[in-house]
């Protein structure tokens, strides 16, 4: 369970004086929740996914508190390191154990803001753990699902190669180069995602701007999707008025409307309808929006749909391949345009909408057309091949 999603627990082993009852009420006052506990035993079993943080007094360590604490900080798997802040008086933290793990220590007599502010950079450092835990659970599944997208089509390609060189009738041939044609720009395309993911995310994407026509750079994605969409019976609908001029990079944006595209037309089901349309939205941006009948977005995933591993979800439904990583690039190229996007949906099954926003050019595209650079076509060309790999360089 996230401590994200949880009030804050510290947990207090004071049992001596008045000692517990300073400490809550120095931290009762705000939002966290303060539970007391008399032994270190108890203490110790109440450790959990929910507790933020300790709070201890050094009296408490002649009372067992380091041997069971001790052994459930032991226990803790690698990425966790549970905080806890030592109460001692002058020169008792000498008796303080060098092996408590992540301690902090504060001699007595303290202001409350002292404790406060303590309390709060420890909870902050807990909560971190927790996100760099999610992080890497993320990316463990992507990774799988990674291993998994690449082997499918390496699978066919090994074996259709291999079938070639064992079976020479030349039908059989021609279907199993189809075969490897097809999976190979596949497989091109995921490692082509996964290169521009890299480069996106690193800064290193350096954007061609020109002057755009949106709309006739929509119509031309159209075309480039309408045969997928054709073999599954799904239907594009599309509304283009906008008559937008957007400074951008040509490559970039249709690489953006492509993924929103592909996407719809992966995750809906056969015989439905997909729309697309632009227009000027009333901030006066060039609006792009792509809904479909498809599976749609669960509510919690709104927020984190863009996000480069949030995407390797088991529940989706991956029939047509991919690494889901096609929003993370559309986030990422429009935000580099100055633009925004965002995702709408009403639940699983119900479809989904994304909307790009991006900031309209008052430049007119056609004072901009760069004259063609004519050559002689029967002029000689010589060429460089630099490539580490011999078959590629064959």
């Amino acid at each position: 369970m996230s401590l994200a999603s949880q009030p804050d627990r510290i947990l207090v082993l004071a049992p001596r004086g008045r000692d517990a009852e300073l400490i809550c009420n120095m931290l009762g006052q705000t939002e966290m929740v303060v539970e007391t506990f008399a032994t270190a035993d108890l203490l110790a079993a109440a450790i959990d996914d929910n507790a933020g943080c300790a709070v201890a007094t050094v009296e408490a360590l002649g009372e067992g508190f380091a041997g069971p604490i001790a052994r459930v900080l032991a226990q803790q798997p690698p990425w966790s390191d549970f905080p806890m802040i030592l109460l001692t008086g002058l020169k008792q933290h000498q008796t303080v154990p060098p092996d408590l793990g992540n301690i902090t220590v504060l001699e007595r007599p303290l202001a409350p803001n002292t404790l406060l502010v303590t309390v709060r950079a420890a909870l902050r450092g807990r909560r971190r753990q927790y996100q760099a835990r999610a992080a890497i659970e993320q990316r463990d599944q992507f990774l799988a699902m990674l291993g998994h997208e690449l082997r499918n089509p390496l699978g066919a390609i090994v074996m259709a190669a291999d079938l070639i060189g064992v079976d020479h009738d030349r039908e059989n041939v021609a279907k199993r180069l189809t075969i490897l044609s097809r999976q190979a720009h596949h497989l091109s395309r995921l490692v082509d995602d996964l290169l521009d993911v890299a480069r996106v995310t690193t800064g290193k994407v350096r954007l061609q701007k020109e002057p755009l026509a949106i709309d006739e750079l929509i119509e031309a994605s159209i075309g480039m999707i309408s045969e997928q969409a054709r073999a599954r019976e799904i239907q594009i609908e599309a509304v283009i008025q906008s008559n937008a001029i957007v400074e951008g990079d040509p490559v970039r944006l249709t690489q953006i409307v492509n993924n929103l595209l592909g996407n719809a037309v992966k995750y809906s089901p056969n015989r439905t309808t997909i729309k697309i349309a632009s227009a000027i939205g009333a901030n006066g941006e060039c609006e792009i929006r792509v809904s479909d009948q498809g599976i749609g977005i669960d509510p919690s995933m709104l927020d984190r749909v863009f996000e480069l591993f949030a995407q390797a979800e088991a529940g989706l439904e991956r029939s047509d391949g991919g690494m889901g990583i096609g929003l993370t690039l559309v986030d990422r190229l429009v935000r580099l345009h100055g633009g925004s996007v965002e995702a709408f949906s009403a639940g699983r099954g119900h479809g989904s909408e994304f909307v790009v926003r991006l900031p309209v050019s008052g430049v007119d595209v056609r004072a901009k057309k760069a004259p063609l650079d004519v050559r002689d076509p029967g002029a000689l060309v010589r060429a460089v091949v630099v490539e580490d790999n011999a078959d590629l360089r064959e």
